[in-house]
């Protein structure tokens, strides 16, 4: 009858049409489906096809292409979670966020990001006003002058604390300019009653750690004119009394602790404000319910 000896013909298949493995001609089992799997209209035995939807159009969670749920037919599940498993909050199961982080690492960074959002906006404010140096900025802040005009358009600050940035843009780039050494030596020198004089390399030196003592900026423009000074006689550059840090240091604290209040209490007016708006948006909600 054209069978071998363990029921095969010549082309693989028993009486019934299987080969060895168990699939016919068109590749598929006793139960229909193929070697992966599926059914011959590429359905799993659970009833989805290989990208997860069944014939109704729904994934295993119940959810459509789109992310909408077949039973609440909004965008989360009866649980309250969307078709990639996080909440309305942004979390899963686990308390994990989508960047991987927990409600605790969640909260600090936007304690920081608050903190840094305050930060940023009193600079604004203190540069456009005078009540900070250029150099005191460029010190203090990664954050160029142009991103800080963006920040405070984009906060909606005044136009004169817009206006006052926008002054200080010259002096930006003149005063973030680093300072070459080598050029400074090779291209430099300066008159003095008449004179040329050539600054030595010593002298640079002891400059650039003069201002280092005394907390400046050091760019091209503060180097040159700390070096001006002293070949002039105008400053001591081996010499820093010990009052003047002392005052120098007091200075400091004391303007940092002024900060520090006032971000303090900043940040306890923005949350007595989102406090006022939650107590808001709650009693809207209860009006709701009530009518």
């Amino acid at each position: 009858e054209g069978y071998d000896k363990e029921g095969y013909d010549k082309e693989g298949y028993d009486k019934e049409g299987y080969d060895k493995e168990g699939y016919d001609k068109e590749g598929y089992d006793k139960d229909g489906f193929d070697r992966w799997g599926y059914d011959r209209e590429r359905y799993d035995k659970e009833g989805y096809n290989r990208f997860g939807y069944n014939k109704a159009g729904y994934d295993r969670r119940g959810f459509d292409r789109k992310g909408i749920h077949k039973d609440t037919l909004t965008e989360y599940d009866k649980e309250g979670y969307d078709k990639k498993g996080y909440n309305q909050e942004g979390y899963n199961r686990e308390g994990i966020d989508r960047t991987g982080k927990n409600r605790e690492e969640r909260a600090e960074i936007q304690q920081q990001q608050r903190r840094n959002w305050l930060g940023l906006r009193g600079k604004a404010e203190r540069l456009a006003k005078g009540k900070m140096t250029i150099e005191e900025y460029i010190m203090t802040s990664k954050t160029s002058i142009e991103e800080l005009i963006t920040f405070a358009k984009k906060e909606h600050l005044s136009a004169d604390i817009i206006r006052g940035l926008y002054k200080y843009k010259s002096s930006y780039k003149t005063y973030t300019r680093p300072f070459k050494k080598e050029e400074y030596l090779e291209t430099t020198f300066l008159i003095i009653d008449g004179e040329e004089i050539r600054p030595t390399e010593q002298e640079v030196d002891a400059c650039i750690e003069y201002l280092k003592a005394n907390g400046s900026l050091i760019c091209d423009k503060t180097v040159r004119t700390t070096i001006s000074q002293y070949k002039r006689g105008e400053i001591d550059i081996t010499q820093r009394p010990e009052q003047v840090v002392e005052e120098s240091t007091k200075t400091q604290l004391e303007t940092l602790e002024d900060e520090q209040r006032g971000l303090q209490e900043t940040l306890e007016n923005v949350e007595q404000l989102e406090n006022e708006v939650a107590q808001a948006e709650k009693k809207d909600k209860s009006i709701k319910i009530g009518d």
